[in-house]
């Protein structure tokens, strides 16, 4: 649609050890979002977390956000995932909201 999207990994020795993908809306019909840069799927492999793998890859994504006229980058992370919450606020996230969810529309 009317986003650009990269997919970036994280290589030790050829061995992928962190993917994440980023995208940015380019429309003005999404006029709310241009200029944020969304962070989808983050994920460190759990043998390499805390080897500098998800840091490299956090700073790479800033990085190329701002080079793309982002002034903003947001993610989204799972509740329990207490690990990453404290990755994420080191590396200047901030906690900005809570997101809620209907898992199954057909249970309500």
């Amino acid at each position: 649609g009317a986003c650009r999207t990269t997919r970036v990994v994280a290589l030790k020795q050829r061995v992928p050890n962190a993917i994440a993908s980023l995208y940015w809306p380019l429309q003005r019909k999404h006029a709310a979002l241009v200029g944020l840069g969304l962070v989808d799927d983050l994920v460190t492999c759990e043998a390499h977390r805390s080897s500098g793998a998800g840091k490299a890859l956090v700073d790479w994504l800033k990085q190329h956000a701002k080079e793309n006229g982002c002034q903003q980058l947001h993610l989204d992370s799972g509740v329990i995932r207490y690990g990453a919450h404290k990755f994420y606020l080191r590396e200047g996230f901030d906690i900005t909201s809570h997101h809620f969810a209907v898992v199954q529309l057909d249970a309500n």
